[in-house]
C-alpha cells in the first residue's frame, strides 16, 4: 500500500497510517512525505509503522536523524535535500546492519570535519547502499565524499589515533610493571611502611611481636591461627581492620 502525504504541509510524522483499503489489508506500506516542513523525526508508537518498508523524507528541513523503531523493516530511505550535516555513529551502525538497500543522502549540506569520518568510512565500504553516490558531497565541495582523503578533511584523525594507541600501550606497560614490583616486594614494602608508622600492625597479614598487653597477645593468636591454616573456619573468616 502506498500512502502519499507529499506537499501536505506536514511538520511532523503522521501519528498513524492506514493499514487497509477497499477491504484489503496491507502487507507493507510505502510512505511518501517529501516536500513538507518536517524539521525533526520522532518515535511513533503505532503498530501500523511496523509495515513500513519505504520512507521518502526528501526535501524537508531535517537536520538530525536518530534510530527509530519504524526504521527496522525499511528497505528504502530517502533523506535527500534536507539540512543534514553529519550522521552520528549509532545511526550509521544501525543502517550498516539493517536491510536498507537504498539510502538517499545527496544534496545535504554535509560538513567536512572530523565528525564526517564515520559516514565517510561507511560510504567507502558500502557504496552499493547509496543512491546518487556521486552527489553525496560536503557543503561547498565538488568531490564526492567517498573519494575525499579523510586525512585532508581531518588531519588530526590519524595523529590522534596513533597518540591514543601509544598512550594506552605505555600505560599498560607501567601498570604491569607496577604490579610485578608490588607482588615481588610486597612483604618488604609493608614492613618498611609499618616501621615508619604509615601502616598499623596486623595490616596485610604482617605479624610483629607485641607483648605490651594480654589483649594484644590475643590478637596475635588470631592472626597466627589464620596464617597457619589450622582449619578452624570461624577464625579464618575473621578479618581485623584498623580503626
Amino acid at each position: 500500500m502506498t500512502v502519499n502525504c507529499s506537499s501536505a504541509g506536514l511538520t511532523r510524522m503522521p501519528r498513524s497510517l492506514p493499514t487497509s483499503y477497499d477491504g484489503k489489508k496491507a502487507s507493507k506500506i510505502q510512505l511518501f512525505l517529501s516536500n513538507n516542513s518536517i524539521e525533526s523525526l520522532q518515535e511513533v508508537n503505532d503498530d501500523s509503522y511496523a509495515l513500513l518498508t519505504e520512507l521518502d523524507l526528501s526535501n524537508n528541513s531535517i537536520s538530525l536523524v536518530e534510530t527509530y523503531s519504524y526504521f527496522n523493516n525499511l528497505k528504502k530511505l530517502d533523506l535527500s535535500r534536507n539540512h543534514i550535516k553529519y550522521l552520528n555513529v549509532s545511526f550509521i551502525s544501525f543502517i550498516a546492519s539493517s536491510n536498507l538497500s537504498h539510502i538517499g543522502l545527496h544534496y545535504n549540506p554535509l560538513s567536512c570535519s572530523c565528525n564526517i569520518s564515520a559516514l565517510h568510512s561507511f560510504l567507502v565500504n558500502s557504496p552499493e547502499k547509496f543512491t546518487h553516490l556521486q552527489l553525496v558531497t560536503c557543503k561547498g565541495w565538488t568531490v564526492p565524499l567517498h573519494k575525499v582523503n579523510i586525512q585532508e578533511v581531518c588531519p588530526s584523525y590519524l595523529k590522534a589515533l596513533v597518540s591514543i594507541s601509544i598512550t594506552l600501550i605505555i600505560l599498560g606497560v607501567l601498570v604491569g610493571l607496577a604490579m610485578v614490583l608490588y607482588y615481588r616486594y610486597q612483604q618488604g614494602l609493608i614492613a618498611w611502611l609499618m616501621a615508619r608508622g604509615v601502616l598499623s600492625r596486623g595490616w596485610g597479614g604482617i605479624k610483629t611481636p607485641d607483648t605490651s598487653s594480654q589483649s594484644n597477645k590475643g590478637a596475635d593468636k588470631i592472626s597466627m591461627a589464620r596464617s597457619t591454616g589450622n582449619g578452624q573456619g570461624k577464625e579464618e573468616n575473621c578479618i581485623l581492620l584498623p580503626d
